[in-house]
């Protein structure tokens, strides 16, 4: 049989696990703010979504039929409304 070999254990000084106990905590903190910071972004972004689909729809121009007022390749940000006026811009979305 072998001997057993004693192993050498560093305890380590209150300053050390002082030191990791504030490291640990930031860390903590650092993540739960991340956290907090990427579920904020996430609802922005799902309500912009929200808001450009359901109310203010983000078009392309395409073709001249507007110019100059509009050009061909121009993004235009519209407002959906049933109340109409002569002589306003109306935009439409034709599905493919």
């Amino acid at each position: 049989m072998k001997k057993k070999e004693k192993l050498s254990v560093d305890i380590p000084t209150i300053e050390e696990i002082e030191n990791e106990q504030k490291r640990l905590r930031h860390r903590a903190v650092y993540q739960r703010t991340l956290r907090g910071t990427i579920a904020v972004l996430l609802v922005v972004a799902a309500i912009s979504v929200l808001v450009a689909t359901l109310w203010m729809p983000v078009l392309q121009i395409y073709g001249s039929s507007m110019s100059p007022t509009l050009e061909a390749g121009q993004i235009v940000v519209s407002v959906k409304t049933n109340q109409l006026k002569t002589g306003e811009v109306v935009a439409f979305w034709q599905g493919e």
